[in-house]
């Protein structure tokens, strides 16, 4: 049992909200009025805990002596965190728990709640915090929205603050000092060792035994405790599993460094290399408003004649590099294994990567993994040969299009999503047409994945004579409008789906129906019945456009 709960009136104890009311969460779990018998779910918690707290308002950490008798300056501050354990009474330890770190720009609660069920499923519960200078501002809020209608809104503090004074707080505002400040070079050097701080504070807090449903029993203890981190997680999580000696198992997604290579090669965050060079006095900007670096990469060979300006580029990223060395996964990659900190077993960690990395380019993870010596337990996903609509973000995995063989021709296959009713970064048109400009290939096909209709249409209409074929997908049901174009491209609203007729757009009958008279939250579950298969033929021409197009609907062969 998932609850989101919510209290709107005068300030209250969350403790009276779960624990003490008379239909508070432990009274939902255990008697639930839609089930057969007594029943211990699974628990959504929103807590607090204290953690030291380094970081000056500036986004520094001022350094002590580490051989004196002088401690580092710090005050308490409370961290919330959120954790979700599975269905059923915990073992006698509690519940394996895993520590979940997000990356940049995302926040504790969808952060961890999308890994988190999977989790549950094998038995492990999940905690999570925001990283520094994320999650919004003190005042922020969850909305919760029930199923009957109604929402309330719970007061979650965000960790973000406005540090530049403009009355607004930035998704990642207060991890780093400002952009256009003196401390600039610092970057993220200090803020994610104060999320290594919180995050070792967490593990004491909940591995103490924590009792999420207020049932009496604890649901962490003695368990043990792993790491996951994805992209950012992943690189504070190097410097995590490297100094907390209660966690020794980690998997880290997508990690790399050191940072600010991360930032210059990325082209996501290249732009801010280029304004931070801009700002310098004078700018190092050699490149007509950009700049060129020439740094080769490992493997390369050496750059004999860089141009105009590269080596005071080179000096800046190298004392960049220099300034960030105390947050530097790189730097700590090897107590993880090769040269565990005194009093620590050498660690047992998965590191995966996707091949193609545009956010943290494959040169910064391969840097981590040869530090670490994890070569021996390093995977690859390779996302580069999926292809998913080219108006996302370009830091998502997959590409937009693809050129294929098919009899003797290349064959060129673009996919677009629609921005009406769905999130997109950019208009499809004008994708569509960047795309075109750029392709080779005999001909193009364009799978157009959208909600409305008239902007399916109207994509057919845009392509005209440009392409073999506008295909409609997303809606499931076969329309009746297939035809070619007046200037040869094969056009129909929606191809329809590969799946049981026997449905509602695949789905078994009976839950959908449950769900929509009840208005009851059901696990949907695939159909089996009377599969067919749904598409289109289209004859192209030596031209690169349709002669005809022919829809299939035909019975799925059962054996």
């Amino acid at each position: 049992m998932c609850r989101w709960m919510a209290w709107h009136g005068q300030p209250v104890l969350i403790e009276e909200l779960l624990f003490r009311t008379q239909h508070g969460i432990v009274d939902q779990s255990l008697h639930s009025r839609l089930g057969a018998e007594m029943t211990n779910g699974d628990g959504v918690g929103i807590g607090w805990y204290w953690s030291p707290w380094y970081l000056t308002p500036e986004r520094r950490i001022v350094e002590t002596p580490t051989l004196g008798t002088q401690r580092a300056t710090s005050a308490e501050r409370a961290v919330p965190f959120v954790i979700v354990t599975p269905a059923g009474r915990p073992p006698p330890d509690g519940w394996p728990l895993a520590v979940f770190g997000h990356g940049y720009g995302g926040e504790m609660l969808s952060s961890a709640l999308l890994i988190a069920g999977g989790l549950a499923r094998h038995g492990i519960a999940t905690v999570a915090i925001s990283v520094v200078g994320h999650g919004g501002g003190p005042e922020s809020q969850l909305l919760v929205s029930q199923s009957d209608g109604r929402s309330h809104v719970i007061r979650v503090p965000g960790r973000g603050v406005d540090l530049d004074g403009d009355g607004r707080i930035e998704s990642t505002e207060g991890l780093s000092p400002l952009p256009n400040g003196p401390l600039a070079a610092l970057g993220l050097r200090d803020g994610l060792r104060q999320q290594v701080v919180d995050l070792m504070a967490l593990v004491r807090a909940v591995g103490s035994g924590l009792d999420v449903d207020g049932d009496g029993v604890p649901d962490t203890g003695k368990a043990p405790i792993t790491y996951a981190g994805h992209s950012l997680g992943g690189i504070y999580g190097t410097l995590f599993l490297a100094v907390e000696p209660r966690v020794r198992v980690g998997a880290l997604v997508v990690p790399g460094g050191p940072i600010s290579e991360v930032a210059r090669l990325s082209p996501v965050f290249r732009p801010r290399v280029k304004e931070a060079l801009g700002r310098r006095a004078p700018p190092l900007l050699n490149l007509g408003g950009d700049f060129r670096e020439d740094l080769p990469l490992r493997g390369d060979g050496p750059v004999v004649a860089p141009v105009a300006g590269a080596l005071a580029i080179q000096e800046y990223l190298a004392r960049v590099e220099w300034l960030g060395r105390r947050g530097d996964p790189v730097a700590y990659a090897r107590h993880l294994r090769r040269a565990p900190l005194p009093g620590l077993d050498p660690a047992h960690v998965l590191v995966e990567y996707a091949l193609g990395d545009r956010v943290v380019p494959n040169p910064t993870t391969a840097a981590l993994v040869r530090a670490g010596a994890l070569g021996d337990r390093t995977v690859v996903v390779r996302t580069d040969r999926v292809v998913r609509p080219a108006n996302y973000p370009h830091a998502n995995p997959g590409r937009g299009y693809t050129v294929v063989e098919a009899g003797g021709r290349r064959v060129g296959v673009i996919n677009l999503s629609g921005a009406i009713g769905l999130d997109v970064a950019r208009s499809p048109f004008h994708e569509a047409d960047s795309i075109l400009e750029r392709i080779e290939c005999d001909f193009a096909i364009v799978d157009f994945h959208a909600e409305v209709t008239s902007e399916k249409v109207a994509m057919g209409w845009h392509l005209d004579g440009r392409v073999a074929a506008v295909l409609g997908t997303h809606t499931h049901v076969p329309t009746a409008d297939a035809r070619v174009l007046p200037q040869g491209t094969a056009f129909i609203s929606d191809v329809g789906m590969t799946g049981s007729r026997t449905s509602v757009l695949g789905v078994k009958p009976e839950l959908i129906l449950e769900r929509l008279i009840t208005q009851m939250p059901v696990k949907f579950e695939t159909a089996t019945e009377d599969v067919w298969v749904m598409g289109a033929v289209v004859d192209v021409n030596d031209a690169g456009l349709a002669d005809s197009i022919e829809q299939v609907m035909v019975p799925a062969p059962t054996s």
